[in-house]
């Protein structure tokens, strides 16, 4: 967990000194559970929600289908256990924000959120809400 909290004060620091606001989320039991680690707003009012693992960890079949609920409603999310990776990310995605529409973002988005699974060994069956870990055919 202080990886993983070590890269989210790391991230807030970066989205804050490019003018995000953040909110970091804490579970308690009056929250929907398998909510992402941090929000985030530009200033152009977007939303990005990210979810946050150290390296090695993954997320719950709950975070995922959290992560894709969220990418349905033009939310931009991500997934992700660098920190380099997870800004370079977003700044490829505040680009893409100056010319192409907020859905096509979103979901190039949930797209990213999926490949980083992908990357960490992981393939989300959406429909079966579960996990498949080793080798991944595409």
């Amino acid at each position: 967990m202080a990886a993983e909290g070590n890269l989210q004060k790391k991230l807030i620091e970066w989205l804050e000194a490019k003018g995000f606001y953040t909110f970091n989320v804490v579970g308690n039991a009056k929250q929907k559970t398998g909510i992402c680690d941090l929000l985030a707003w530009d200033k152009y009012g977007v939303t990005y929600a990210i979810e946050l693992k150290a390296t090695g960890e993954v997320p719950k079949p709950l975070q995922m289908r959290r992560l894709i609920q969220m990418s349905r409603n033009c939310v931009m999310t991500f997934l992700a256990d660098d920190f380099d990776e997870i800004t370079a990310l977003i700044e490829d995605t505040l680009t893409g924000l100056n010319y192409r529409s907020k859905r096509d973002t979103a979901n190039e988005c949930y797209n990213v959120a999926h490949s980083t699974a992908i990357r960490m060994g992981l393939l989300f069956d959406e429909s079966e809400g579960t996990w498949h870990t080793g080798a991944i055919e595409s």
